[in-house]
């Protein structure tokens, strides 16, 4: 027999076993390889399309804010002057129609509008509608009472991702008086309210005694010889060299859509009222108005009795009388007149334009009177293009703004200089169409919507 070769035997057995174990060994390591880069590629893909998805739903964002900046730079340029109601209406100033809130037609350029369609931008679509604020208690979603409108913005990409903001934009209030050119108060008026306050971007002069609720400012310096207090007698330092205020630059001609009655520099008088009337006023008087003189154009009203509305007056007016409503009630009236406007009578009026105007003149306004005292004799928003005075005792609860231009061609020159004198009272609360430079004053974002 033949030991010598079972050992052989043996170790060649011994290494086919280890053989087998190092296969199976490594076949089940490169299973589990296998496996682990499966797993990788899954989470690698999974985290590639989280990826891509917050990419979309991050630029679906910038579109909504886009669409956001868009909205306000419209609503500070081309739409400064126009109401939040008159927008909440859309173009048409019709309610419950297809453009209510958008901001499309205005004589905005193409380029400028936010269609139905939307506006394409960096891959995407944006889209804004603006809606009435729903902080706003009147109940009607296409008017505004307290100042504040929100812009509905949506941002959509090509793949399908959505966003959409919610701005809420308001007005942040002007002073009861202001003046962007200098300012003289040399009377003891009464500048009342919670925006009772007076700013000129010029110079103010103060070498009177008002009462002011909330002070006196300058973008240049003010400089008093009076003395300035408020309501309960304590003194009151006013403040120079503070920010410009923006003065709403207003065209009486942009209300006129709104008017009652349209007086022509020919003379002609039209009430717009179904059926539609045209008189000559030339001779007679037509509702108290009566065409003075032609070169330069003015329409005078002398008499205590003259018809309620707003009135679209190409020329300058004056008005002597004292008109009333019935029972010695305020009057609805609204001047919106080409030229110079003065009142030099005792009026009760309040503003007949739906958003509050009382005033808007392409030149100057002057007003002056004694009117017993009580209830405002005037009201709601005074605009001079050019300069305004204010003398005598008129009581205006609103708010008096001079935008120190030179006059409207046709404009007679009958104020010289911004200034306050006698004893006014002007009670601002705050309210109105026209307070200011409008921004944001609140957000929030849903992402997929």
């Amino acid at each position: 027999m033949d030991i010598s070769q079972k050992p052989v035997s043996r170790t060649r057995s011994h290494q086919a076993g280890t053989r087998g174990i190092a296969l199976a060994a490594t076949i089940a390591a490169l299973t589990a390889v296998t496996i682990l880069m499966a797993a990788v590629w899954i989470i690698a893909d999974l985290s590639g399309k989280a990826s891509r998805n917050r990419q979309q739903a991050v630029q679906a964002l910038q579109l909504a804010e886009a669409a956001m900046a868009h909205g306000l730079a419209l609503l500070r340029g081309p739409f400064r002057d126009t109401s939040f109601t008159r927008i909440l209406l859309g173009p048409d100033n019709a309610p419950s129609t297809p453009d209510d809130g958008l901001m499309i037609g205005y004589g905005l350029a193409p380029a400028d509008e936010i269609p139905t369609q939307g506006v394409s931008f960096a891959g995407g679509t944006y889209f804004l509608t603006m809606i009435d604020d729903p902080a706003d208690t009147d109940a009607d979603p296409l008017r505004d009472a307290n100042n504040r409108i929100v812009a509905r913005c949506r941002g959509a990409t090509a793949n399908g991702a959505s966003a959409t903001v919610s701005a809420v934009i308001g007005i942040d209030p002007l002073p009861g008086i202001v003046s962007d050119g200098d300012l003289t108060i040399n009377g003891n008026p009464d500048i009342l309210g919670a925006c009772g306050s007076i700013h000129a971007n010029q110079i103010v002069v103060v070498s009177g005694n008002p009462i002011v609720s909330q002070g006196v400012s300058a973008s240049d310096t003010v400089e008093v010889s009076g003395s300035i207090r408020d309501p309960s007698g304590q003194p009151i330092n006013p403040l120079s060299h503070q920010p410009p205020i923006e003065v709403p630059r207003m065209d009486p001609m942009d209300y006129c859509g709104d008017a009652d009655y349209i007086l022509l520099d020919d003379g002609t008088l039209t009430s717009v009222a179904p059926p539609t009337q045209t008189y000559d006023a030339t001779s007679n008087e037509v509702f108290g108005w009566k065409m003075a003189s032609s070169s330069p154009v003015l329409w005078d009203v002398s008499g205590n009795s003259m018809a309620g509305g707003t009135y679209c007056v190409e020329g300058n007016v004056k008005i002597s009388g004292n008109p009333q409503g019935p029972g010695n009630s305020s009057l609805p009236l609204t001047i919106l007149s080409t030229g110079s406007v003065e009142f030099s009578g005792n009026p009760q009026v309040t503003p007949a334009h739906p958003d509050g105007l009382m005033i808007i003149s392409g030149g100057d306004v002057k007003i002056s009177g004694n009117p017993a005292a009580g209830e405002d004799n005037y009201g709601g928003v005074i605009y001079a293009r050019a300069q305004c005075m204010l003398n005598g005792n008129p009581t205006i609860g609103g708010q008096v703004m001079c935008d120190d231009d030179p006059e409207a061609p046709g404009a007679e020159n009958w104020v010289d200089e911004n200034a306050i004198s006698g004893n006014p009272t002007i009670r601002y609360e705050c309210g109105g169409t026209f307070g200011g430079m409008r921004r944001v004053l609140a957000w929030y974002q849903v992402l997929g919507d």
